[in-house]
């Protein structure tokens, strides 16, 4: 039913928007509503302030991981997966059972330095040639990196050091 019948103009008008409806040389134009806009501004807001809050963060997870996205461990069964993210954060257990037991940090025998994450996977001389079969970056932050080739090296390493189940 066409409303516009019997109105000066409007008929005009219904057969102008009609044409221009089924042209294939109309541009659609794309509208975003005030309250789309407003939500839009408010998230990348808020996106920016979690990120400057997470940038001034001093934590080990801070140091490989410079930015909030989630990163997804692809192709990784659930065991290596924790043991990826457990090195990611800092937090394994030959690194931190000392804790528990309320002792000392514990010191690498080949290297007399404290036992850390990064020692084990970037310093320590005692894993150097397992580091290099495996193609193991010199930065802790692309060893770590959300990738699964990087993530599968890793894991080679740590099973061939006799590492994997002391994380």
């Amino acid at each position: 039913m066409n409303l516009h019948c019997g109105i000066d103009g409007n008929e005009l008008a219904y057969q102008e928007a009609s044409k221009a409806a089924s042209s294939t040389d109309t541009h659609i134009l794309n509208f975003s509503t005030y309250t789309d806009l407003k939500k839009k501004l408010i998230q990348i807001i808020l996106f920016h302030k979690w990120q400057n809050h997470w940038t001034k963060q001093n934590t080990k997870l801070n140091t490989i991981k410079n930015n909030k996205k989630i990163w997804r461990n692809p192709g990784l069964n659930r065991k290596d997966e924790t043991i990826i993210n457990h090195l990611r954060i800092g937090h394994t257990f030959a690194t931190h059972n000392y804790l528990m037991a309320r002792k000392d940090p514990p010191i690498c025998e080949t290297c007399g330095v404290e036992f850390t994450v990064k020692h084990i996977i970037i310093d320590c001389s005692k894993y150097a040639d397992s580091r290099s079969k495996h193609s193991i970056p010199y930065q802790l932050s692309e060893a770590l990196q959300p990738d699964l080739q990087s993530n599968i090296n890793i894991v080679n390493f740590l099973k061939e050091t006799k590492l994997y189940n002391l994380i």
